[in-house]
């Protein structure tokens, strides 16, 4: 089923007749949404892959980490992790490309420390 979104949401909304609610700034703040949230994600999982050493597992658990890893639950994050680093990267690009005025002044990302960015993961 498709995700609709309704101008209540307020994602740069109020279209519905504030004119200077444009499908630029619509399109900006999906963005730098889809940015934040993977950046959310990309924190939560890097903590669980310090903090995940076990090593016994079910099958199924093994067979998604490669068969023969010997801390499944850890490969199966990192994966994870460089999928969603490699989506944080493209939306950096897109944000770069499409709204030069929000990457110059990088007002979308912490100052200090590693930058953040959301699903659907780009392969």
């Amino acid at each position: 089923m498709p995700l609709r979104l309704n101008s209540h949401l307020g994602w740069g909304g109020d279209r519905d007749g504030n004119p200077f609610v444009t499908s630029n700034i619509t399109r900006e703040v999906l963005l730098l949404s889809r940015w934040k949230a993977a950046d959310l994600y990309l924190t939560d999982i890097q903590e669980l892959v310090s903090e995940l050493s076990m090593v016994k597992c079910n099958d199924q658990v093994r067979e998604l980490a490669g068969g023969d890893e010997h801390e499944p639950y850890r490969a199966i994050l990192k994966d994870l992790r460089a999928k969603l680093t490699n989506t944080r990267d493209v939306l950096d690009a897109k944000i770069k490309a499409e709204c030069p005025e929000l990457w110059h002044h990088r007002s979308y990302r912490p100052a200090l420390g590693p930058t953040l960015r959301l699903l659907p993961v780009a392969s």
